[in-house]
């Protein structure tokens, strides 16, 4: 095996072809939990619900 720099080994005129590094891919998206709005009874009942759903 020949020593190569690391400039050589990202170079496009390769000889061996161009390799292209795409970015990577999130394979999950996070999921926030619910926010509290207020803390009146009623927003509370549906904030509940809502968390139990998380």
């Amino acid at each position: 095996m020949s020593k190569r720099r690391a400039s050589d080994l990202f170079d496009s005129s390769d000889e061996e072809g161009s390799c292209e590094h795409p970015m990577p891919m999130s394979i999950f998206t996070p999921i926030l939990p619910p926010k509290l709005r207020s803390i009146s009874h009623e927003e509370l009942v549906k904030w509940g619900k809502r968390r139990r759903e998380y």
